[in-house]
């Protein structure tokens, strides 16, 4: 999504307002750590010419994703109130799906089949809730509770039309979990504002 969306406004500036795209160009190609080519000035590039535009463009894409995507993907993974949102819209779109016509995927009309989470998910969604349940905020990191029991929740749960995504996951504890049982539950927003 976010690769899209970048995407698609990179592909617009590059091709038509490359002119005035060139200050933010350059930001980009810095912050990824890649040169940048002295042709990049405002004069080479309102001539317009195809070769620059293609040659630019490129370079923005691998820039894009190399620089911007990871933190605009930290930003909003750390954003639980945000990932609801977002789940809620995918889950608009997994309810018009149709088993007949997705079998891989789907359980039943509307419902994506259960999908064991793999270890880079489970450490992932545990170091960004830093080990505490998102409901009660216990401590289940094991440092206090060798025994605690964690599970991974799906804000929006697969009955309910979720997604097996990793930004659909949340940490709760074992109580947390069994009490919440198919329902829904928004994320809590565990960051701190700067200011």
């Amino acid at each position: 999504m976010i690769r899209c969306v970048g995407g698609l406004y990179n592909e617009n500036a590059v091709w038509d307002y490359p002119h005035y795209f060139v200050d933010e160009a350059r930001d980009m190609l810095r912050a990824a750590s890649m040169p940048v080519p002295r042709w990049l000035t405002v004069s080479v590039m309102e001539r317009s010419e195809p070769d620059y535009r293609r040659a630019l463009g490129k370079r923005i894409d691998k820039a894009f994703n190399e620089a911007v995507l990871p933190a605009v993907f930290y930003m909003l993974f750390s954003d639980k109130t945000f990932l609801a949102h977002f789940q809620l819209r995918v889950a608009e779109q997994v309810r018009e799906l149709k088993r007949s016509e997705h079998r891989a995927i789907l359980d039943r009309d509307g419902v994506l089949k259960r999908r064991d989470a793999p270890a880079w998910l489970v450490r992932g969604i545990f170091y960004r809730d830093r080990g505490l349940c998102q409901n009660c905020f216990k401590n289940i990191s094991g440092l206090d509770d060798p025994i605690a029991v964690r599970h991974l929740d799906h804000i929006v749960p697969l009955a309910l039309s979720g997604s097996n995504d990793p930004t659909n996951f949340k940490l709760l504890c074992g109580r947390c979990n069994v009490v919440k049982g198919g329902r829904r539950s928004d994320g809590a927003a565990t960051f701190t504002p700067y200011w």
